[in-house]
């Protein structure tokens, strides 16, 4: 049957593959669709980031840098009664204004806002006059050896209102614009978001409709064959499967058709040879009943004759015994003398060994007492190294006390500026929370000069204890060298009456050894012949043995053969 059919194999892989690719191309177009979005929401965050926040975070700076310049002024006044502080601040004032100058050049340079460009240029000229105006008053201001910073203070007082309001306009502006575009980015990516989410459910659709089909074309075909291997399973091999359609599954019809016509030959060639099986068991089970009695017969005579064997091998035993017991005695004895004689030998080479550990151990106290007298010195130097740690931490309490000074002038003059001083506010307490940390460490730094010295005296009070045990160990090892060579000279002796020993016990064990072994040969020659009774009354057994089992199983392969011929005939074929 499966060779007469013509079907065309591979249709249920090529709507799989149909299915595959019809879910895989549209869901590819959409991940293609996603990326280039992603693409055109990364440009357009980097050119964000590149323009509008880049230029926020530099008009920010500007910013900082104005209000530091305002501040070195600050430091111009309150240091003013040293000539070389006033000049350093004010160097440092022109600087910060000169760094306002040419971040407003570039801020100005890249905004293509004509209003943004117009603030910076007003910016830039009320930068200027304030320039001026704060050159005239340093002048004054050094002109009197910095003696009337109030004067100085008030040539200028104000003056600095109309940048800040200008910097915080341009700065408030830049932020505003940046924010605008990252709100209008948003928008752009919730829009692409959505556009991503409709073509997935597309995409998705495709998918179920094409798969419901396939599985519609696969499940029908599959449950006829399903009802009729049902059929086969209950003994009726006369069924036949459907073997329409041109596609896998109808191969697999095709297939099983095939295999039930093989069944029904195999069934019915086996119903004939169980009947066959039945008469040739039926006739084994007769001969090995006959073969069974005999054996039983021959069983018994070898029996008796290993029962004689046993008796004899069991006398010859009880001398070898005997035997043994005496060679083991003199075995013993010379053991024990070579034993002693070892034990002697490797004693005193012991005590040599302890002699040489003691010389050792002298040496190696005479390195401890050497190494303790060369870390004294350096003891010293740690006490001296925690001094000079406390005169480092007095100097940073000096400059800790005038840093918390310094931070309540500051303060002092950020209250006084009002509005305009909060930044030179923030700085001042900066400082007094600086100048807290560091009175702080100055009290770690105490404590662990006290530990030095701690360390040092304990340092210096276990060397004195070393040395004493030394002193002690060194004694009591001369002692001990002293006991070792007196014990070498005792055991010298033991040495030479165990050699006595060991040369009188070797002859007696050699006799002892030569009667073992002649009574040996004997009660072996006798073991031989019973257990040669006991393996020809084992055979006779075993075939016994062979015959009982091989009349049971063709009991049993009588048994199988009338199951098997019944199973047979229940199958229709």
């Amino acid at each position: 049957m499966l060779g007469s059919s013509n079907l065309r194999r591979g249709r249920l892989a090529t709507q799989l593959v149909i299915v595959l690719l019809g879910g895989l191309i549209p869901a590819a177009a959409v991940v293609g669709f996603a990326l280039i979005r992603l693409g055109s929401v990364d440009a357009g965050y980097r050119a964000l980031i590149s323009h509008d926040v880049r230029d926020a975070l530099d008009a920010r700076r500007m910013q900082v840098t104005f209000k530091k310049q305002v501040q070195e002024w600050k430091d111009v006044l309150l240091r003013g009664a040293d000539s070389a502080q006033r000049v350093k601040y004010m160097s440092a004032f022109h600087e910060r204004e000169r760094d306002v100058d040419e971040q407003a050049r570039r801020l100005a340079a890249r905004s293509t806002d004509a209003a943004t460009r117009e603030l910076f240029g007003r910016f830039t000229a009320a930068h200027a006059q304030m320039a001026v105006r704060y050159d005239s008053a340093f002048g004054r201001f050094d002109a009197v050896r910095g003696r009337s910073a109030g004067e100085a203070d008030g040539m200028v007082k104000g003056l600095d209102r109309p940048p800040t309001a200008l910097i915080d306009t341009i700065v408030a502006a830049y932020e505003t614009e940046a924010a605008r575009e990252v709100e209008a980015q948003g928008v752009r990516v919730q829009r692409d978001r959505r556009l991503v989410l409709i073509a997935a459910v597309v995409v998705l659709v495709v998918v179920v409709v094409l798969g419901w089909r396939l599985v519609t074309a696969v499940t029908h075909p599959l449950r006829a064959l399903e009802r009729a291997a049902r059929s086969v399973a209950a003994g009726d091999l006369r069924v036949s499967a459907p073997t329409g359609g041109n596609d896998e599954v109808a191969a697999l019809a095709v297939s099983f058709g095939a295999m039930t016509e093989a069944m029904r030959t195999a069934f019915t060639d086996l119903r004939d040879t169980a009947g066959v099986a039945d008469r040739s068991a039926r006739t084994l089970a007769s001969s090995a009943s006959s073969l069974q009695q005999t054996a039983a017969e021959v069983d018994g005579a070898a029996a008796d004759i290993a029962r004689a064997a046993e008796s004899q091998t069991v006398a010859l035993r009880s001398v070898v015994v005997s035997a043994a017991v005496v060679a083991e005695g003199a075995a013993a004895m010379a053991s024990s003398a070579t034993q002693a004689a070892a034990a002697a030998h490797r004693a005193e080479a012991g005590t040599q060994h302890a002699r040489d550990a003691a010389g050792v151990a002298s040496e190696g106290f005479g390195q401890i007492r050497t190494a303790a007298d060369e870390a004294q010195p350096t003891i010293g130097e740690l006490r001296e190294l925690s001094k000079r740690i406390e005169g480092f931490a007095d100097e940073i309490d000096a400059i800790a006390r005038q840093s918390n000074l310094l931070s309540i002038n500051a303060a002092i003059e950020a209250a006084r500026a009002q509005e305009h001083g909060k930044g030179f506010g923030v700085v001042a307490n900066e400082i007094r929370v600086l100048a807290g940390q560091s009175a702080g460490a100055l009290g770690g730094i105490r404590q662990l000069t006290t530990g030095l010295r701690d360390v040092a005296d304990r340092t210096t009070q276990r060397l004195e204890r070393i040395r004493d045990s030394v002193r002690e160990g060194a004694s009591a090892v001369g002692t001990a060298t002293r006991s070792l060579a007196t014990v070498g000279a005792d055991i010298s002796e033991s040495r030479d009456a165990v050699a006595v020993i060991v040369a009188a016990a070797n002859p007696q064990r050699a006799a002892a050894d030569d009667l073992v072994r002649e009574v040996e040969l004997v009660a072996s020659a006798a073991e031989q012949n019973a257990a040669s009774a006991a393996q020809v009354s084992a055979t006779v057994h075993a075939q016994g043995a062979a015959g009982h089992a091989i009349a049971s199983s063709s009991q049993q392969l009588v048994t199988v053969a009338e199951r098997l011929a019944a199973q047979a005939s229940r199958v229709q074929t």
